[in-house]
């Protein structure tokens, strides 16, 4: 397969993550069957987007009904995709789905405007081409201040220096001039939550981001890919899918 054309904030965190699993991935070409989090992530995902364009055509954010309803259907066409199911079930994720689709049309869109959502950019850092693709960019009403929005789907909420230290978020705010930018986290938790945990990306933290990206280009043009730490999270089967290719062979 040879070096991507592009470098993306998902492929510079893989090989921050693990430089081997970047190997396998985007130099080799192998890709693993997704498990279940990858999915319904997707899912969830093009849900939002959905209805962000929706809102841009109309004014209006689409019932909640309509929602979960997406949610359902999309992550049943998918589901046989899915090559690990964890302690998850089909039916168990399209009822959180469900309930997080609800709460976040009924809690959280009525303050989203979206001016533009999944759009793609490339942009050249020095040399390096990047390709980023952004979920959203909202402008609240009566107010010139214009933030740029990353949905996550996770177990937890993401904190606040999570959002500070984001490439993806980091590079956005690089990409379309602005200062303003957020997580919206749906989590998986019992009790599904939809929060907005903000940043403000400063000079300094652009900088950094471009130094990143220069690095990790770098490191991939001379052909550095070291396995991760053995005691990293990643480094399991569970959490690797290339994991039988490496430590597990």
């Amino acid at each position: 397969m040879g070096r991507p054309k592009y470098l993306s904030p998902t492929q510079v965190s893989m090989y921050l993550r693990c430089p081997r699993q970047y190997m396998y991935r985007y130099i080799e070409g192998l890709k693993e069957p997704p498990g279940v989090a990858l999915i319904e992530g997707s899912v969830h995902h093009k849900c939002l987007e959905q209805n962000n364009l929706h809102k841009m055509k109309t004014g209006e954010d689409k019932p909640s009904s309509e929602m979960i309803e997406m949610f359902a259907d999309l992550f049943h066409d998918q589901a046989p995709s899915i090559a690990d199911w964890g302690q998850d079930r089909e039916d168990v994720v399209i009822h959180r789905g469900r309930r997080m689709q609800e709460k976040y049309i009924k809690e959280m869109a009525p303050s989203i405007h979206p001016i533009a959502a999944e759009t793609t950019k490339t942009m050249d850092i020095q040399g390096v081409q990047v390709l980023l693709i952004t979920d959203l960019v909202h402008q609240p009403e009566n107010s010139n201040l214009q933030t740029v929005v990353d949905y996550k789907t996770a177990k937890r909420m993401k904190s606040a220096n999570e959002a500070q230290g984001s490439l993806q978020l980091n590079l956005n705010c690089l990409a379309w001039d602005l200062e303003n930018a957020a997580f919206v986290v749906l989590t998986k938790a019992k009790t599904p939550k939809v929060k907005s945990v903000p940043m403000v990306s400063t000079k300094k933290d652009k900088k950094w981001a471009i130094t990143v990206v220069k690095e990790v280009d770098k490191a991939i043009r001379t052909g550095s890919f070291p396995p991760c730490a053995p005691d990293c999270w990643n480094c399991s089967e569970n959490m690797c899918g290339y994991y039988h290719r490496c430590r597990g062979k």
